[in-house]
């Protein structure tokens, strides 16, 4: 059905485009943890790519059929959110049946069966692109307001993603997304599709009950879970006998408890254990000791769990990731005075504190207070509180959760950089230890950290502060002592002695479940370093570098602890070589390699179009324009979102705070000033102008001083940080939310037929600036991706200039 220009767009149709632009953001970063569940952690940035990659595809679409954009916007809508819903479904319930061939072994290129399924859950993005599409171009006027709309969507959809996915979990989520999207769409369109629309989408939100048995995710066939159960099954044993004792979706990760079968099931064939999993990794084991004191003893001082606290011969203990809580059982029991634990996943920390204390024995110490639980990132923790410790422990911290920015998969976060080892510094008390224990190769990279941390806080000799104690085969896990006076020969010597006494002991700690996943604890504990053995650290640190590692200490503005890889020697063989990756880490040519093969599909994406809009005889001078200018305003503002959220976590003191405060802060006030762009009365190309110009203002503005703001603010409550963020992010919004409908309505007015192709540029330049934005900060940090935004913002400018002025010369 054709309708009048002036007739296509009506308020009806206002709650269908919101319920379209929530529903596609929440769904992208439902989406990217259910891949950090389903997938190995080098698959999950893929995520938001295929997202902005549907939603460029849309623009494709347009393209071709640009007679879709005088339908009836109220049927299209109907049209397009149901499909979405449909899609959305029936895409993860397929992808709830293939992910575990996700493998790190068989590699990953887009010629490969495993790319081409994939690109499946790009589809239910591309209905929503479409829709979105429609809805802003389905007539010249007003596209400012209806830009508008479609931007407060999204910065709802990122505000109620997280609470929807701790409330009815990931697939809940999923059937919930699909039926409020049926349902806003009701009320517009034609009055039978109405019907329709409700009755489906009360349908789909009954359904949400069951939705766990529908779309029965499975964990990462190629992760620690995954690893146990193969060799449980290799000794006889049945999975279908491990019994899940606690789950919860959790914006940070997935926490799974289960009770293993066996001798898994017990340490050192006495003690009752059950295994700890964050998006079926980072395993963990939770001990029942209580009425084991042999065993508890075995775990204190056979281990580097309690060797930091016994070390410093008790005290207040700051330990920094909690997992399955055996650093906790060993520092209490190692005679620490008191223990504050600080862990990023509210669920784990639920999960000790609540559903498993009375299995680990830890009820008492919680009701005394001697032991207390703090949901909280461990750096923005330390950061923000003025108390001082004996130790800080940290016991194979990390995560490999993603965020919905996607690229930033890459960014381990800034618990392990020069400037954090600086601050755990300044909250130790005088002759305090920062216990700091990883795996293989990570440990000297932690030692050559803590070393220039100590050189940057004054201190003329760092060796004198440093030791080294080691466990395990081959020293596979080692313990980085840094102390804040330099270590005197007493204190040499009682490493010694500790490392004597759990010698006989270690032989006790017998863990299945962690022999399984790599993690060997019956091997006595030696000191492989301390200051006064005839150790030249230059000549060991290039020993160890090599041809092949990067050990170089890390900073907060290139936070990329567990890259070790050199990228020298990567070539454009490799790049379309499907090779196995490292299933640990996530290493630089292989993001490299995917990164590289998505962006030229969206570059031919991008030029396919130019045949159709060629033939339509559209100036080849004005398509340059349009293509340029949309393209770098894509790129600028995804540059921009990647970076803000990486610079304001600290500030918030949570990964997840940044992602909501930052993406909700430029979404609401981009369309604001995407009014503010609707109600201009002078020039468009002025508005363009100073918009831009105001943009590249704030940034450097930003760049300059966030810091030192930052840092006078730190005291404050989270509330007060997150509102002052808000103001000092809300002049950007505004900014950024003016040219782009700016040059949408002038570009429609103009050249109509360019407006499908300049939709699809804009999202499919975001597919690419998400993947390249981190290895950008990873050679030269964060902050010149800023330089990178501001550049791609100027060339935007120059070209919608350039567009307008050739418009105006050709009417």
């Amino acid at each position: 059905m054709n309708v009048q220009d002036d007739e296509r767009w009506s308020s009806p149709c206002i709650p269908g485009l919101l319920g379209l632009s929530i529903a596609a953001l929440a769904g992208q970063i439902l989406m990217v943890r259910i891949f950090s569940f389903t997938m190995n952690h080098g698959f999950v940035y893929m995520a938001v790519s295929l997202a902005m990659l549907g939603f460029g595809l849309s623009g494709t679409v347009l393209t071709i059929f640009p007679s879709l954009k005088r339908r009836d916007i109220g049927a299209s809508l109907q049209l397009c959110s149901s499909g979405f819903a449909l899609t959305l479904v029936g895409t993860m319930f397929v992808f709830a049946r293939f992910s575990s061939s996700a493998s790190p072994d068989s590699g990953l290129t887009i010629f490969s069966p495993l790319a081409a399924r994939l690109l499946l859950l790009a589809l239910p993005f591309g209905f929503a692109g479409l829709g979105i599409a429609l809805a802003l171009l389905c007539q010249s006027r007003g596209v400012g307001v209806r830009y508008a709309w479609n931007l407060a969507g999204s910065g709802l959809g990122c505000l109620v993603a997280y609470p929807v996915l701790t409330s009815v979990g990931a697939a809940g989520g999923i059937f919930l997304l699909a039926g409020l999207v049926f349902l806003a769409a009701s009320f517009g369109g034609p009055r039978l599709g109405r019907g329709v629309m409700i009755v489906l989408g009360i349908s789909f939100l009954s359904i949400i009950p069951m939705a766990d048995e529908l779309l029965a995710f499975q964990p990462d066939q190629a992760d620690q879970l995954a690893d146990l159960v193969r060799h449980m099954e290799n000794d006889g044993l049945s999975a279908n006998d491990m019994r899940l004792e606690f789950s919860a979706w959790d914006p940070v990760g997935r926490i799974e408890v289960h009770s293993l079968p066996g001798e898994y099931g017990f340490m050192n064939r006495e003690a009752p254990l059950r295994f700890y999993s964050q998006d079926a990794g980072a395993g963990s084991v939770l001990l029942s000791l209580a009425e084991h004191p042999k065993l508890r003893e075995s775990l204190t001082k056979g281990t580097l769990y309690g060797l930091a606290t016994r070390f410093a011969q008790g005290g207040d203990v700051l330990v920094i990731g909690i997992g399955g809580a055996p650093d906790l059982i060993a520092t209490l029991a190692a005679g620490a005075k008191s223990v504050s634990a600080v862990e990023i996943n509210g669920a784990t920390v639920t999960m000790v504190e609540e559903d498993q204390a009375k299995f680990l024995g830890l009820e008492e110490d919680l009701r005394s207070k001697r032991l207390k639980l703090i949901h909280a990132d461990g750096r923005g923790f330390v950061r923000r509180h003025p108390a001082t410790y004996d130790v800080i422990q940290m016991t194979g911290a990390d995560t490999y959760a993603a965020n919905p920015a996607g690229a930033s998969i890459l960014s381990e976060g800034y618990l392990y950089t020069k400037e954090a080892f600086g601050d755990y510094l300044a909250a130790l008390k005088p002759g305090g230890v920062l216990a700091v224990t990883r795996f293989g190769i990570e440990s000297a990279r932690v030692f050559n950290t803590a070393y220039a941390a100590l050189k940057d806080a004054g201190f003329t000799n760092p060796r004198n502060h440093l030791a080294v104690v080691a466990q395990g085969n081959s020293e596979f896990w080692s313990t980085v002592l840094m102390t804040k006076d330099e270590l005197s020969d007493e204190e040499i010597k009682r490493l010694y002695v500790l490392c004597q006494e759990g010698k006989k002991l270690a032989k006790d700690c017998w863990i299945p479940a962690y022999n399984a996943v790599g993690f060997r604890f019956d091997s006595p504990l030696e000191v492989t370093f301390q200051p006064k053995l005839p150790i030249d650290l230059e000549a060991m640190r290039k020993k160890l570098e090599g041809d092949e590692w990067h050990l170089e200490p890390v900073t907060d503005d290139r936070p990329f602890f567990f890259q070790f890889q050199k990228r020298e020697g990567l070539g454009w063989n490799d790049v379309f070589t499907s090779k196995s990756f490292n299933k640990h880490h996530w290493d630089l040519p292989d993001y490299l390699r995917i990164a590289v093969q998505v962006s030229l599909v969206a570059l031919l994406l991008i030029l396919l179009p130019l045949i159709k809009i060629g033939f339509g005889g559209a100036p080849k001078k004005e398509i340059l324009c349009v293509g340029i200018g949309f393209v770098a305003l894509g790129t600028g503002f995804m540059f921009l979102e990647v970076v803000l959220m990486q610079r304001c976590t600290l500030f918030l003191g949570h990964p997840n705070h940044a992602i909501v405060i930052v993406l909700f802060a430029l979404l609401v006030f981009s369309g604001l000033g995407s009014l503010v762009s609707a109600k201009w009365p002078w020039s468009r190309m002025l508005l363009v102008t100073l918009a831009i110009l105001g943009i590249l203002v704030w940034v450097w503005v930003f760049r300059s001083h966030s810091q030192e703001w930052f840092e006078s603010r730190l005291s404050l409550s989270l509330s007060n940080r997150a509102w002052q963020l808000l103001f000092w992010l809300a002049p950007l919004g505004l900014l950024l939310g003016m040219p782009f409908p700016s040059f949408l309505e002038s570009l429609e007015s103009h050249c109509p037929s360019l407006s499908g192709w300049a939709w699809g540029s804009n999202s499919f330049a975001s597919v690419c600036a998400s993947l390249i934005a981190i290895p950008v900060a990873m050679e030269s940090g964060f902050g010149f991706s800023f330089t990178l935004a501001m550049g791609s913002y100027g060339v935007a400018l120059v070209a919608i200039i350039a567009f307008m002025r050739l418009s105006q010369t050709r009417l």
